[in-house]
């Protein structure tokens, strides 16, 4: 018996998540900005979370988290110049 987390499913492959919904939740997008602001670089939440850097990110702008400078650029990552 296999196991699917939601009931979706594609392929053999199981989805965590419906496709075009949100994979983390409000007390992860929480959790996201309380490590941001406690140093956790951008890139370290990502793989803590199975999320890409870009989804970070926009957690992050979601919930008014002011963006550290990126290593070496001067200005937040993905900001404009």
């Amino acid at each position: 018996m296999s196991r699917v987390h939601n009931g979706w499913q594609r392929g053999h492959e199981y989805a965590l998540h419906r496709p075009g919904q949100r994979k983390t939740d409000t007390a992860t997008r929480k959790a996201i900005a309380d490590r941001y602001a406690d140093g956790e670089s951008m890139a370290a939440l990502g793989r803590a979370y199975g999320i890409c850097v870009k989804t970070v990110r926009q957690v992050l702008i979601d919930a008014g988290v002011e963006l550290r400078p990126a290593r070496g650029r001067g200005r937040p990552f993905g900001g404009e110049s």
